[in-house]
């Protein structure tokens, strides 16, 4: 079982956009934009990112924050 974050990998395979119900992938966010985009670092530089619609969602303490007003647009460098 892989773990990515603290979230388990059958259970990322559950997971959704609350948005738009896009699929989500693990993404760094590491200070300097990194994968999930500039101005997404997360407390402990990890979130997931929706495939669809781009935003990037926080992942805090291994629970992944699926609410909306938390998310931030992915943007580019």
């Amino acid at each position: 079982m892989s773990e990515i974050g603290g979230i388990p990998s059958q259970i990322r395979a559950l997971l959704a956009c609350p948005r738009c119900h896009g699929g989500l992938r693990d993404a760094r966010a590491d200070g300097r934009g990194g994968e999930a985009g500039r101005g997404t670092t997360m407390r402990d530089g990890t979130a997931l990112v929706c495939e669809a619609c781009a935003l990037v969602f926080p992942v805090e303490a291994g629970i992944p924050v699926l609410l909306t007003e938390r998310a931030r647009a992915r943007t580019s460098e």
